[in-house]
């Protein structure tokens, strides 16, 4: 190595087979250097950040980075008394944190409601990360119904941690259908004032077109063409199932409201067995919506 000195610049001349070596060790510096010079809080925040999707991706396999910034969570069932009864939640607690912020997770279209593994798995991740979760039980979309009274429950469970925690407001985060409704729990004058602002994972946003696309794997695209697309089956199975006075006689539809419970339980046997007792007018009726692979 030689170093050649032109005015207050130093130019490095290297051999070949060391330049390599000394180009990364100059590359690492710089990076060090230049992390260093970031304002504290964004750095800190995009570590937090990477350190919740590290836990997400893969709790059962801790490492440093995803252990940054973790605190201890305490999980707590409770019920929050509202003016149509009483709401079950659990509620993530993150321990040693002085004045956390709070979000209302709301659970998608699944029976077993705040009781699903992954919404219990990504609720206690982002308390870890030091903001309180709370997680309502929404009976309706518990039992695969999209339906106005959904937007009373998130929105109370919004106006109770509000006040638990002491904040002018607090976040919303609402899966699939409940993201539409978290909105709509946004918009509501009763509420506006406890939701600071709605995260939508995967929502619609018109209803009335997801439910058209559903039944006819028609969809209307934003500049009034109409495009065929074969439309996810499981989104058919709830809307017929939440509509059964739409496809299916009364004297049909208890029988029809067990067989599309059970299909979106992943009960396929007991739900063909149920099958049975429909005419045969209702199995044609429900043989439209319902798999024949499984």
């Amino acid at each position: 190595m030689s170093l050649c000195l032109r005015g207050e610049a130093i130019i490095v001349f290297l051999k070949p087979q060391r330049r390599k070596r000394w180009l990364l060790k100059i590359s690492l510096c710089a990076l060090v250097l230049l992390v260093g010079a970031l304002p504290f809080t964004p750095a800190h925040d995009y570590q937090r950040a990477a350190s919740l999707l590290l836990r997400m991706n893969d709790p059962g396999h801790p490492t440093r980075l995803s252990e940054f910034g973790v605190y201890p969570v305490n999980e707590t069932i409770l019920k929050i008394e509202t003016p149509s009864g009483s709401l079950r939640a659990r509620l993530y607690t993150p321990q040693g944190v002085a004045q956390p912020s709070g979000i209302v997770l709301v659970h998608g279209i699944h029976h077993l409601g705040i009781e699903e593994p992954r919404l219990i798995s990504f609720s206690h991740a982002f308390a870890q990360s030091g903001v309180t979760v709370l997680t309502p039980e929404v009976s309706e979309l518990a039992d695969y119904r999209v339906d106005p009274q959904s937007i009373q429950a998130i929105g109370e469970a919004a106006h109770f941690l509000r006040q638990k925690l002491n904040r002018d407001s607090v976040g919303v985060m609402g899966l699939s259908f409940a993201g539409g409704l978290a909105l709509l729990a946004a918009g509501d004058p009763r509420y506006s004032h406890d939701i600071g602002f709605v995260v939508a994972v995967g929502a619609h946003h018109d209803l009335a077109r997801v439910s058209r696309f559903l039944i006819t794997d028609q969809i209307e695209l934003p500049d009034g063409s109409v495009k065929s697309l074969a439309a996810h089956q499981y989104g058919a199975l709830v809307l017929v199932y939440s509509h059964l006075e739409d496809f299916f006689a009364p004297a049909d539809q208890p029988a029809a409201r067990d067989a599309l419970k059970l299909w979106l339980w992943e009960s396929f046997d007991a739900a063909r067995a149920q099958e049975g007792r429909l005419t045969p007018a209702a199995k044609s009726s429900c043989s439209r919506f319902l798999p024949r692979d499984i």
